[in-house]
């Protein structure tokens, strides 16, 4: 991507991403959260998303754009090891094909699993400074069925994704974590939606 496609292109889909995110599924994810995560993020529930973004939106941009760039650096930091290198290096020094296919896997997902592990690290530790005990972590029986709601969703959206497309089956492992990514997120949207057109119509048919 070059600097017009990313400010003209990926800043405004991602700001206008976010804003039907904050509008739409922010609440719902929230009440359909595990008990300890739903205390933690009950109070943004009443935050007007209208309000948020008048006020924030030079702060919600600078966050998006340093998003981007900070994906575009870790893809950058991802791509520098060449992994036909390493695997031609580790045969000469040790001849067995096992080790050099499991060094060439090592440089192709070394860094993205380090970082995306680091990542998840940072942002565990600085929502929860204390730590959690993995067992108070419970989905109620009556908030089981939007999460199976949305992980059908899911693997109907990357069933559909992965038939319709065609990958590099080299790199068919990066395209199953990408489909199963991206369709998540669109699922997360189609969840919702769902979720709140129904919510409607059931308050109006009980009205």
């Amino acid at each position: 991507y070059d600097l017009i496609e990313i400010l003209l292109y990926i800043l405004p889909l991602s700001m206008l991403s976010a804003f039907f995110f904050h509008l739409f599924c922010r609440n719902i994810l929230i009440e359909h959260l595990p008990e300890p995560f739903e205390k933690r993020y009950s109070q943004h529930n009443a935050v007007n998303t209208f309000h948020l973004f008048k006020t924030k939106i030079l702060r919600i941009s600078g966050s998006a754009l340093f998003a981007i760039f900070l994906h575009l650096l870790l893809d950058f930091l991802c791509h520098m090891l060449d992994a036909h290198r390493i695997r031609m290096h580790v045969f000469h020094f040790l001849p067995n094909e096992f080790v050099a296919t499991a060094a060439y896997f090592l440089g192709i997902y070394g860094l993205p699993v380090l970082f995306s592990l680091a990542g998840f690290y940072l942002i565990y530790r600085s929502e929860f400074p204390k730590p959690m005990r993995i067992g108070s972590i419970s989905i109620p029986a009556d908030k089981r069925p939007f999460w199976i709601m949305l992980l059908i969703a899911t693997l109907l959206i990357a069933a559909v994704k992965i038939t319709i497309t065609e990958a590099d089956d080299t790199f068919y492992a990066d395209y199953i974590i990408i489909s199963m990514t991206t369709s998540l997120i669109v699922a997360i949207y189609f969840t919702c939606l769902i979720y709140t057109a129904c919510t409607f119509l059931l308050k109006k048919i009980n009205q």
